[in-house]
């Protein structure tokens, strides 16, 4: 069984706070306040993640589709005819 043994005068208040609060003991509390700061920062950690990929997506995209990249004048010409506005 480990151990953990914190010598703060301000963890202990904010134990004996939350304790007071919730009936649970101070182990109980220590372990839910570990467990929901653990699963919010991996919570934090994933959406870094996905923000990080879809920017190196983002940049794949405008490396493959070369300089300069088109106006959405250039786009919209592409896709859609001219003369009626109906896609190509």
């Amino acid at each position: 069984m480990g151990q953990l043994n914190i010598k703060s005068d301000k963890a202990d208040a904010l134990v004996s706070r939350l304790v007071a609060l919730t009936g649970e003991n101070k182990t109980q509390a220590v372990v839910a306040a570990l467990e929901e700061r653990l699963a919010r920062v991996e919570r934090e950690q994933r959406a870094e993640e996905r923000v990080r990929r879809i920017l190196d997506a983002a940049a794949d995209i405008r490396r493959l589709m070369g300089e300069p990249m088109p106006t959405m004048a250039e786009l919209d010409a592409e896709l859609y005819d001219p003369d009626t506005g109906l896609p190509a």
